[in-house]
């Protein structure tokens, strides 16, 4: 069991973000939450899945709702919500959880997982049910395995606690969560998924949080070292170059607890005369070059600074941006076919068919860094 040094949990977040394809929530919020735990004297533990116990229980806590600019979001005070919901769904069950798991990868819902574990005392468990950030309760490798979703708790700011005993499905808890999170100013903490070890190892995604510590080390050391930080995160995600340039529309809105937008980019460079657009909900789901489909969920697409290499989420990239679009393929788990039936494009209501990242015949080996 590793214990995580504040350097490595701000590679994680740094990489967490990157792999949010565009939402998984505030990273800014999520590094103010760690760095507290780190001054309050919390430590962090990471465990891998073989360190969990085969009759152990573990949740996976986190925040529901949709994502806002970072000039309104870091107003909010920081919310323990998702901790509340830990709490009872321990209580109801009337077990400790040995660990928590993060719902996704993602600046923020990851930062919650770790703190909420770290204030609680436990490890947080080195994978998580996505392998990048989803918009949707049902969009996880759970849902894929058949793993239940409830009980299930969920906390508001209000002071709300509710437990869900049952519920008939994942695709209803979406919508009864997501209704207590639109009535909740847009964000209400949950704790799902109260599964033991043996089963959890065979329905998540391993070692995702090393990973994204990875990448985020080596944007660090690339812009400590003067590199090309964009480069780093490419190989460092094993991943491709899709689009260079400067956004020329970014609009977007809140729609039943989702931010729902759209980006349309101006290429630069090698990209002169080309254009690219992404449709997002809460994170990337489908982008175009120059009008024809080009990369959808599963995969990831990731919009970043060409100068720091860092995520822009969505909705804070805005018009006249220069930004750098990248993607890598996403984790097996979501190629089956009943993880491109839950989160394919067609899911989203898209009819393009799905084509893995690495036979898009436009990325070449010129683009591949």
């Amino acid at each position: 069991m590793q214990v995580l040094t504040g350097e490595e949990l701000e590679d994680l977040i740094l990489g967490c973000t990157i792999l949010g394809t565009g939402g998984g929530g505030s990273p800014q919020k999520g590094l103010a939450m760690i760095r507290a735990d780190l001054r309050e004297g919390r430590e962090f533990r990471l465990a891998n899945l073989e360190e969990i116990p085969d009759e152990a229980m573990v949740a996976s806590p986190y925040m529901c709702g949709s994502i806002s600019p970072e000039d309104a979001a870091g107003t909010q005070k920081e919310s323990l919500e998702c901790l509340e919901a830990f709490k009872a769904l321990e209580k109801y069950l009337g077990k400790r959880f040995f660990a928590a798991i993060p719902t996704e990868i993602g600046g923020e819902n990851t930062a919650i997982a770790l703190s909420v574990a770290a204030k609680m005392e436990i490890p947080v468990v080195n994978a998580d049910p996505a392998g990048r950030s989803v918009p949707e309760l049902q969009h996880t490798t759970f849902y894929v395995k058949n793993v239940p979703i409830a009980p299930l708790a969920v906390a508001s700011a209000k002071g709300d606690i509710i437990i869900l005993k049952e519920v008939a499905d994942d695709l209803r808890a979406e919508v009864i969560v997501r209704a207590i999170a639109v009535a909740s100013a847009n964000r209400a903490g949950v704790a799902d998924h109260p599964v033991r070890g043996g089963i959890l190892r065979e329905s998540v995604v391993p070692r995702t949080l090393s990973n994204a510590m990875a990448i985020g080390a080596a944007v660090r050391q690339a812009r400590s070292s003067g590199t090309d930080p964009v480069e780093a995160v490419v190989t460092a995600q094993r991943g491709y170059l899709l689009f260079k340039g400067k956004v020329v529309q970014a609009g977007w809105k809140i729609d039943e607890g989702f931010t729902i937008g759209d980006l349309s980019i101006r290429g630069q460079g090698d990209y002169l005369d080309h254009r690219y657009r992404i449709w997002y909900k809460n994170e990337n789901i489908i982008s175009w070059f120059d009008d024809q489909p080009d990369v959808t969920v599963p995969d990831l697409i990731c919009v970043l600074d060409p100068n720091t290499g860092e995520a822009i989420t969505n909705p804070n990239c805005k018009k006249g941006m220069d930004v750098v679009v990248t993607g890598c393929p996403a984790p097996k788990q979501w190629r089956s076919s009943r993880g491109l039936a839950l989160f394919g494009p067609q899911g989203f209501g898209y009819e393009t068919r799905y084509r893995p990242i690495e036979e898009n015949t436009r990325l070449g080996r010129v683009n591949r860094l």
